[in-house]
């Protein structure tokens, strides 16, 4: 079974339904013109995203609005970087709006939406340093998903290219469809999910969980040089071995 078009097929109609949804306005081109400053600086990626993010006003929606609008840049820029961008993005809306909010429950539950199935660039590094934001991404991305995440959680209606998680401290992340390889490498705390994974699952893991529903394959390395945590294929406990 081709579980890449499965997921595509199945969530196809998320994607379509919050497209029609979406308005692109200013805000939008100015956050790309933005994005396009940020490109050409050799300076450290997600602090030089700080400094040109800092002061300007943007919601949860335009946050949505811009992954859609990546597509209008595809030919431009490589997008396979553009996840730290918009981690940023998400990373200070939602410390902003935490530090305004008395009761950090009601933003809790109110996600952050990109949009990655229109794109023919997987983007890395989604999620990069997450710290309590719900984030749901409808399309499949790149390497790096929620790579030094602490808290929060992450939804992905598609697939992962690989390393999944790389350093995560806590939080959740779902994956509903390929984790690729390297899913959960170097994990440190949290718990991951996936329908498959590739090689390499759990390596060099020191906590955490890692549960995959289906197909697996940890080859000769992977879980064996795991040194901590709990991995569960179908509900079987893999790692450690009792």
């Amino acid at each position: 079974m081709n579980l890449k078009k499965t997921v595509e097929t199945e969530y196809e109609s998320i994607d379509s339904s919050l497209t029609k949804e979406i308005q692109i306005t200013e805000k939008e081109h100015f956050l790309a013109d933005r994005f396009r400053v940020w490109n050409t600086d050799e300076g450290s990626q997600y602090i030089s995203a700080q400094k040109i993010l800092k002061k300007i006003s943007y919601t949860k929606e335009d946050i949505t609005a811009f992954s859609l609008y990546l597509s209008y840049l595809e030919n431009e820029i490589d997008l396979s970087f553009a996840g730290i961008f918009l981690s940023v993005l998400i990373n200070e809306h939602y410390e902003k709006t935490e530090e305004q909010n008395e009761n950090k429950k009601k933003n809790t539950f109110l996600p952050y939406k990109i949009l990655t199935s229109h794109l023919e660039t997987e983007i890395d590094n989604i999620g990069f340093r997450n710290n309590g934001a719900q984030i749901e991404i409808t399309g499949s991305v790149g390497s790096g998903l929620g790579a030094y995440m602490q808290a929060g959680e992450i939804i992905v209606y598609g697939n992962c290219n690989s390393s999944a998680g790389f350093c995560m401290r806590g939080g959740t992340i779902n994956i509903k469809g390929r984790a690729g390889d390297a899913f959960g490498n170097s994990l440190q705390g949290g718990t991951l999910f996936a329908e498959e994974t590739g090689i390499l699952c759990g390596e060099n893991m020191q906590s955490g969980i890692i549960h995959v529903a289906e197909k697996y394959s940890f080859g000769k390395h992977g879980m064996l040089l795991a040194a901590g945590g709990e991995i569960y294929f179908n509900n079987e406990k893999k790692y450690p071995i009792e």
